[in-house]
């Protein structure tokens, strides 16, 4: 599973009304904290200047005018936060934005703000932080923000992914199930692959295992059931042929199927299990997807291919003879193998009432019966009923954990 760091582009922006400065006494009309305050004639001249030649667009100028006027002493907390406002205003537009990040912090905190701007500014302070990654600070404001505004999905996203870069796993990973839970219908990718990371980076299957499901179930992507997938063959290393089988059925019908090897692995097995309309199945499809009879081991792919056709071709002629068979037996093993075939050919109809007649006089492998069952219900689309046959099936065994890949892609 590749790791990734993701980072999503956060857009600037700095709406400031500084008003009209004076070479004498200063007005702001709109004060932020009380109307009317005043600047020096000493502050208020190089400001003006700075301003002046902000709308020359001769910023650093500016920016040096801006300074000229902070380097002045006593200052009062009002000609602090208008000198800062000024310098962040200036910094902003010369994309230097560490240095819009401490003007603007510094404005913050003479206290002067108005409480709505002050919280706006909170937000502003976690963004540009965020841009010239400085994650701590960051999470810092990110978090302060969040106190008036919980649900705001664009800070929880980047204090998730500040605490990500910080390695701080364990907060990131809180972050971002929260940000998911905020939202109705479809989380964003990104979110969950970050989720996926963060699990993977603290060595937690069954978190990765949880994320690659919501992965899977809202962008049901091949590269997210190649990675599922691969979780699923360790848990199932060992089991039987059939089992085997199964799995590679599933790759098939996913589009998970990864070389040349699985097709004719799938082919193999399925000869060997009496099932040659899988193994053409699996041939063909193949063959379309430009890795069967191809490369170095084309003779060999041919050859497997004429032998599945040959003996699917009197397998399927055969099948409602052998199936009236299996109906007069007392037992059910035959019907549901009859079933299985069935399926192979894609007549899920005749599966379905093959299988339900042998449940119905019972089988020797109920879990495999009633997997047979639910694969053959999806197949006629009754997710309903698909679902009832997997619940029946022992947790735990090799067939529940195929039926859970099958209510995966059915989401059932």
């Amino acid at each position: 599973m590749k790791k990734k760091n993701v980072c999503s582009v956060i857009a600037l922006s700095l709406a400031l009304a500084v008003g009209a400065i004076g070479t004498g006494t200063v007005l702001i009309g709109s004060s932020p904290v009380e109307a009317a305050q005043s600047v020096s004639p000493e502050v208020g001249r190089p400001l003006q200047e700075a301003q002046k030649l902000a709308e020359e667009k001769k910023f650093n100028e500016a920016i040096a005018k801006a300074k000229e006027a902070d380097a002045i002493g006593k200052k009062s907390d009002y000609e602090t936060y208008m000198i800062n406002e000024i310098l962040g205003s200036l910094y902003l537009q010369t994309k230097q934005y560490a240095n819009a990040a401490g003007a603007l912090e510094k404005s913050l905190g003479t206290g002067q703000l108005a409480a709505a701007d002050s919280t706006a500014r909170v937000k502003l302070l976690g963004q540009i932080y965020y841009q010239v990654k400085n994650y701590g600070k960051t999470v810092e404001y990110g978090q302060q923000y969040l106190k008036s505004a919980p649900n705001d999905t664009d800070t929880m996203v980047i204090v998730g992914q500040s605490y990500y870069l910080q390695k701080q796993y364990k907060p990131a990973g809180d972050m971002m199930r929260k940000v998911i839970r905020s939202v109705k219908g479809r989380p964003n990718e990104t979110w969950l692959q970050l989720l996926m990371s963060i699990e993977y980076e603290q060595n937690n299957e069954a978190g990765v295992r949880d994320s690659l499901e919501d992965l899977i179930r809202y962008y049901p992507k091949d590269r997210y059931w190649r990675d599922y997938l691969a979780l699923v063959e360790k848990d199932l290393r060992g089991a039987p042929t059939k089992t085997a089988l199964d799995l590679l059925r599933f790759r098939l019908s996913s589009g998970a199927m990864q070389n040349a090897k699985d097709y004719t692995d799938m082919a193999e097995l399925a000869l060997q299990e009496g099932l040659p309309g899988d193994a053409q199945r699996a041939l063909e499809k193949g063959k379309v997807a430009g890795v069967i009879g191809e490369g170095p081991q084309a003779g060999r792919h041919e050859r497997l291919m004429t032998m599945a056709t040959e003996q699917a071709a009197p397998d399927k002629a055969n099948l409602a003879a052998g199936e009236s068979e299996a109906a007069a037996m007392p037992t059910g093993d035959a019907d549901v193998l009859f079933g299985e075939a069935y399926w192979t050919y894609g007549d899920y109809a005749s599966a379905v009432e093959a299988i339900q007649r042998g449940l119905g006089k019972g089988v020797e492998n109920e879990d495999d019966a009633q997997l047979r069952l639910g694969m053959a219900l999806l197949g006629t689309g009754d997710k309903a009923g698909a679902a009832a046959a997997f619940k029946k099936i022992t947790a735990g065994s090799p067939q529940a954990k195929i039926a859970a890949l099958w209510t995966l892609k059915g989401s059932i």
